[in-house]
């Protein structure tokens, strides 16, 4: 940037002096133009690698995203079989558990069983 007092001293030099004076801003202004041009395709490569280095990390957490919301499903239909099995044992455990408790209980007054084959022994007697 020139001072006044620089601008003064040209213009007392003569028309040439301005002139010349014009030219070496112009080429000034040139030569940081082409500077600035060269920074702003050096960020605008730098720009356009990073997108296309996250557009590739995108694509790949995409594809991980879709195999676990696979995997997740796939589980959750185990979960939902092994859930269905679970309480089919359970209900196939309740029902053994009853039969089982219903034929300790029966002995020969409310069986058709001989007394002889009473499981629990009577502490008193029964005349």
């Amino acid at each position: 940037m020139l001072a006044m007092r620089e601008v003064r001293d040209i213009y007392r030099q003569g028309v040439y002096a301005v002139a010349a004076a014009f030219r070496q801003l112009y080429e000034m202004i040139e030569v940081e133009d082409e500077r600035v041009q060269r920074l702003v395709a050096a960020a605008n490569a730098a720009h356009l690698r990073k997108i296309e280095q996250l557009t590739g990390r995108i694509t790949r957490l995409e594809e991980d995203l879709a195999v676990k919301a696979r995997q997740a499903h796939r589980l959750e239909l185990t979960a939902r079989e092994l859930n269905k099995e679970l309480r089919e044992a359970r209900a196939q455990t309740r029902r053994a558990q009853e039969r089982h408790l219903a034929h300790l209980m029966k002995d020969s007054r409310n069986s058709s069983m001989p007394p002889s084959q009473d499981r629990r022994k009577r502490t008193r007697s029964l005349r």
